[in-house]
């Protein structure tokens, strides 16, 4: 079933195209991939999950979309819901405001601030024990080298052990 609505290949996942609707379609089963909400460590943002060279990644539709359609790297953009519904994911829905170097700058010390000080009320709550399971994970994150996902997971993990 090819999707009914215009729809763009999306760079970098060259089996998987974005739909004028908002939904992500993979060519090499013929449907639409099942958005998630997933809230952890993605937190409010629907995700679907795709094959990248054999390997299952979640990514943000949103993403994926405005990648696929304004042929940018989201990377450099924060991307906004025009009509505020996360859900909506249709390239007319979506705001792309580029930023500049200094924000992204900004922003990533931000996140290396944050992670540190997550980092140290993690090992306290854990008594510095390197082989519970939550600083394993944060070990395996910390390989992806991505501040912003090494970020959330810190965050939803502190703000649950602390009820912040």
């Amino acid at each position: 079933m090819k999707p009914r609505h215009d729809y763009h290949i999306i760079p970098g996942f060259k089996n998987y195209y974005a739909a004028g609707d908002g939904r992500i379609y993979s060519f090499s089963t013929g449907r639409y991939r099942q958005l998630t909400e997933f809230r952890y460590p993605y937190a409010r943002y629907l995700i679907v999950y795709i094959r990248k060279n054999k390997i299952r990644i979640g990514a943000h539709c949103h993403k994926l979309v405005a990648s696929a359609f304004f042929g940018i790297n989201p990377d450099l953009y924060d991307i906004k819901h025009i009509n505020k519904d996360r859900c909506n994911n249709k390239p007319s829905n979506l705001q792309l405001i580029p930023l500049n170097d200094i924000q992204r700058s900004e922003l990533e010390n931000f996140y290396r601030v944050q992670i540190r000080e997550y980092e140290i009320m993690l090992l306290y709550h854990i008594n510095f024990n390197y082989d519970h399971p939550d600083y394993l994970k944060l070990c395996e994150l910390k390989k992806k080298n991505n501040l912003k996902l090494l970020y959330n997971y810190l965050n939803l993990l502190i703000n649950s052990i602390y009820k912040l």
